[in-house]
C-alpha cells in the first residue's frame, strides 16, 4: 500500500565542513557529546510499496536491488560471530550479485540489532 509521509533528514550544518555527522549508540561519559546530528522534516512525498513488483528494479537503472537471503544461524550478541560468519556471508553474497571486478568491500557501519549492513565496493 503507497503512503504519503514525511520523511526526517540531517540538517545541513558547517559544522561538517571541519567534523563528521557522527551518533554513538553506546553510553558515553558525562560531558561528552552523544552525537552532532540536527534533523529537519522534509515535505510530504509518495512513499511507493513495491511488494510484488521487487523484480522490476535493477542496480544498474535504480541503484538498488531487491534481494532476499538466509542469515546464518548465529548469536546475534556475539560479535566475533556477527564478523566471522554473517559479515563474510553478506560479502559473499555481495560479490555473487555485483560480479566480478571489485576487489573487495568495506563495512562503513553497522550495529548489533540494526541492520541491513553498508558495504562500499572498491572497483
Amino acid at each position: 500500500m503507497d503512503a504519503i509521509a514525511r520523511l526526517r533528514y540531517i540538517k545541513p550544518n558547517v559544522l561538517y565542513e571541519k567534523e563528521k555527522p557522527y551518533y554513538i549508540f553506546s553510553e558515553v561519559p558525562s560531558g561528552y557529546r552523544r552525537g552532532n546530528l540536527e534533523f529537519e522534516d522534509g515535505p510530504e512525498q509518495l512513499i511507493t510499496d513495491i511488494r510484488g513488483r521487487e523484480a522490476d528494479f535493477t542496480l544498474d537503472e535504480h541503484g538498488f536491488i531487491y534481494q532476499t537471503c538466509v542469515a546464518p544461524s548465529i548469536n546475534w550478541k556475539d560479535e566475533n560471530e556477527i564478523s566471522s560468519k554473517y559479515i563474510l556471508d553478506v560479502k559473499e553474497l555481495l560479490s555473487t550479485l555485483l560480479g566480478k571486478g571489485i576487489e573487495r568491500y568495506e563495512l562503513c557501519g553497522w550495529r548489533v540489532g540494526c541492520l541491513p549492513l553498508l558495504f562500499l565496493p572498491f572497483f
